[in-house]
């Protein structure tokens, strides 16, 4: 019969602690997120991305227009302000970027 040290016992007791730590982590991340999201059967949650490009310059550099913005709305225009500047903003979804959680 083979005496088995302590040290051999004590290291495979690790292994097989370790072994279930990581195991029970993996369940753990895989469950909770679903523990806490849970949603009525006609509900969405919806992601989209949005963009913003803003710009901004002064009035003796690029004069501040006189037509109007496009009509359907995304588009910020504030005129100039004391000292000449004025800054345009439009709002734009990314419809190429949308995560739907069902």
């Amino acid at each position: 019969m083979r005496c088995v040290g302590r040290e051999g016992v004590t290291g495979r007791l690790r292994v097989v602690v370790a072994a279930f730590l990581v195991v029970g982590g993996l369940a753990l991340v895989l469950v909770l997120p679903q523990l806490g999201l849970s949603q009525t059967s006609d509900e969405r949650v919806v992601y989209m991305a949005l963009i913003e490009p803003k710009g901004g310059v002064t009035v003796d550099k690029e004069p501040f227009p006189g037509t109007q913005m496009p009509k359907g709305g995304g588009y910020v225009l504030n005129p100039p302000n004391p000292q000449g500047r004025w800054e345009v903003s439009v709002y734009q979804f990314s419809p190429a970027t949308v995560v739907v959680r069902q």
